[in-house]
């Protein structure tokens, strides 16, 4: 008994001397803790600090840009078509290679050259002023099939709304997407059922994509294929 109540007493005059101690510290006044109790936000909560940043759409032959050199009107072209080898013609420099640049790379070439021979710390700004590569084509049962023109960053369910959408009849859960990159040429079927619940992406387009909704007006051989590929929204290559 006698050893517990020593322990007691212990315990208090350590508890006091750290009290004294606390309080003989440096006069600014203590930080308070937060409560235990505060929420602590999920790690997967806001953007993912390690995903790709935003994609840069890059210019391809067809498409239209204007240049502006600040200060230089003669030097500056309010529209201009890159041509089918990807460059386009500019004053005083000559071809200037655009095909897979981003606009900023385009003006920063730009302005380099000029820099070298020309002007003193050249501004330059590079715009798109026409996508006209960016076009898909939408097949199958949707009230106006055709080959339509997209900005930047739409959709397969945009592809689909520029062709007045999918017919009654259209079978939802086998709308495809062809595409070809390269020499590389893959395919990937949707469920535009599962899109619109949001349990499955809405996949952006790129230029040269054939959207076919439903698979009856294909060959017996393409619809045997389809129907084996896993619908997981992940292009198979063919």
């Amino acid at each position: 008994m006698r050893s517990m109540i020593q322990c007691k007493a212990l315990a208090i005059v350590i508890l006091g001397a750290m009290s004294v101690g606390l309080v003989g510290c440096a006069g600014s006044a203590p930080v308070s803790a937060p409560p235990l109790t505060q929420a602590i936000a999920p790690l997967t909560s806001g953007p993912d600090p390690f995903g790709d940043s935003v994609a840069v759409p890059f210019v391809r032959a067809k498409d239209r840009i204007s240049v502006k050199v600040m200060r230089e009107n003669e030097l500056s072209l309010d529209s201009v078509r890159i041509g089918e080898d990807g460059y386009f013609d500019m004053p005083y420099i000559g071809r200037v290679l655009a095909e897979g640049r981003s606009t900023a790379q385009i003006s920063e070439d730009i302005r380099e050259r000029l820099g070298r021979s020309y002007l003193v710390d050249p501004r330059v700004a590079v715009n798109v002023v026409d996508y006209a590569s960016h076009t898909v084509t939408v097949d199958g049962t949707v009230t106006q099939p055709g080959i339509y023109q997209f900005q930047p960053d739409a959709t397969l369910t945009g592809a689909i709304a520029m062709a007045r959408g999918p017919m009654r009849t259209a079978k939802l859960n086998q709308i495809v997407i062809f595409r070809k990159q390269g020499e590389e040429r893959s395919v990937a079927v949707f469920d535009l059922k599962q899109i619109r619940a949001g349990t499955m992406i809405d996949p952006e387009l790129i230029p040269g994509d054939r959207v076919v909704v439903g698979f009856s007006g294909m060959s017996q051989a393409w619809q045997d294929f389809l129907q084996t590929v896993p619908l997981i929204a992940i292009f198979t290559r063919i």
